[in-house]
């Protein structure tokens, strides 16, 4: 790959000649040449040419400012090397081009928000069914217990599905290893335990009312003999 990156700034370009001699076939030829960079200006005008590869277990990114016959390669062998690569990628184009790269805090403040919004819904949550717990509530119907129980255990399992797992590209695309929540902030799993914790506590009271519901119940029972 380095060689590969040299070869963009030669004045006499020598891979793509060997490759199209040595390792494409006539057929494999038109589909490889479609570009698979994408071009980038910053602020202050600074151009580069990008291109990320995900596969399971590894990401990497590789990129190059022609004006400053400057690259870059990254590779990770990690699912979350795309966090690392945050980091190293703005350092490096803060050397070569004099500009600097920040991360917009939007994202991470509206993580924080919903962090902080569902910490509070729990702390009611558990507050609400304390002050119930000693009143010996009757057992739900089976109908309500059976939703009451299905919801957050819904919810739960979605979010997950949804955010932690490659299901989403893998059905729609066709497409494994992009999982969306490692594009998210770093804060992010933060508000994924939140929600599970939650729904799980409401889980937890619900079956615990059923249970002190029913042998309340079973108690008062009248009894012969």
């Amino acid at each position: 790959l380095v060689p590969f990156l040299l070869d963009h700034f030669a004045d006499e370009p020598q891979l793509g000649v060997q490759w199209q001699e040595y390792v494409l076939a006539p057929l494999d030829e038109e589909g490889m040449q479609t570009p698979l960079y994408t071009r980038q200006v910053l602020p202050e005008g600074t151009e580069f040419l990008a291109a990320s590869g995900v596969n399971r277990g590894f990401r990497s990114y590789l990129a190059f400012v022609p004006a400053t016959e400057s690259a870059i390669l990254i590779l990770t062998n990690s699912d979350r090397g795309h966090y690392l690569i945050q980091d190293i990628f703005p350092a490096w184009m803060g050397l070569v081009s004099n500009e600097v790269i920040t991360a917009s805090p939007v994202a991470s403040i509206w993580v924080w928000f919903f962090t902080v919004l569902v910490g509070m819904i729990t702390v009611a949550v558990i507050t609400y069914h304390l002050r119930r717990l000693p009143l010996r509530l009757p057992a739900r119907s089976m109908p309500i217990f059976v939703v009451m129980m299905l919801w957050p255990m819904a919810i739960s399992v979605s979010w997950v599905v949804f955010w932690h797992t490659d299901w989403l590209i893998r059905s729609a695309q066709g497409q494994a290893h992009y999982i969306p929540a490692q594009f998210m902030p770093r804060n992010f799993w933060v508000l994924s335990l939140a929600i599970v914790v939650l729904c799980l506590l409401q889980a937890g009271f619900t079956v615990l009312r059923q249970l002190r519901g029913n042998s309340t119940a079973a108690a008062s029972l009248p009894t012969s003999g």
